[in-house]
């Protein structure tokens, strides 16, 4: 299922670009947290490939959960055990690279 997945992201990929190199979009994700790993990936590649940098926007919803009370040990609002802790880290490293290396 690993290839199948691949081929799924890939063409995914060379399907967003399509569109984009037309009209910029804006994708609205709506409630991440339940996200897969797969997606988590996919959207990675998508927020790191250059040639869509420019013309896809992401907007992307996370809930909290409001039986939790907020503390300082959490990140983005949500528990740092939670699988979407470490990609939401991962994706600010790689916006701190890209605003480095445009200020360079």
């Amino acid at each position: 299922t690993i290839s199948i997945t691949n081929q799924y992201q890939y063409n995914f990929i060379q399907f967003l670009k399509t569109i984009c190199s037309i009209k910029p979009i804006v994708m609205i994700l709506d409630d991440i947290q339940w996200s897969s790993t797969e997606c988590n990936q996919l959207l990675l590649q998508i927020i790191t490939d250059i040639h869509l940098q420019n013309n896809c926007y992401i907007v992307a919803t996370i809930r909290n959960n409001d039986n939790e009370e907020d503390n300082n040990d959490n990140t983005f609002g949500y528990e740092l055990n939670h699988p979407l802790s470490k990609f939401m880290k991962r994706v600010q490293r790689i916006s701190n690279q890209q605003q480095k290396s445009i200020s360079s």
